[in-house]
């Protein structure tokens, strides 16, 4: 069934860390007082906080549920047209890095900690 090598191993690669530093990243803020600014991440954050106090566990399920979409669409859409999966997998690279870089910019940004 799953017999064949994946199409773009090294954007997943990337796609990958990337989608575990913003895990990472948003679990600090979180921690430090901050909130999440992704509307739809934060209300799943909210959802999962009924299951558990944090909501971590549910953002990172999330997180990682929206990772394995991802990469099953690569897959599909690369096997029917290599370029074209290519780019979906460069671009859900390049979207991933926006709010690895906002998180960083939030914890190394003095004003906006103090608003935590």
């Amino acid at each position: 069934m799953f017999q064949a090598p994946v199409l773009y191993p090294r954007a997943y690669m990337g796609y990958v860390a990337l989608a575990a530093l913003d895990v990472f990243l948003t679990t600090v803020i979180l921690r430090l007082g901050g909130v999440e600014v992704n509307w739809f991440a934060a209300w799943v954050i909210e959802k999962a906080r009924a299951i558990e106090t944090t909501g971590i566990t549910g953002m990172t399920l999330f997180k990682f549920a929206t990772v394995f979409f991802v990469l099953l669409a690569c897959e599909v859409v690369g096997r029917q047209r290599a370029q074209l999966g290519r780019q979906l997998a460069s671009v859900a690279v390049a979207i991933s890095v926006i709010p690895v870089a906002v998180a960083v910019l939030q914890l190394l940004d003095p004003a906006a900690m103090a608003s935590f």
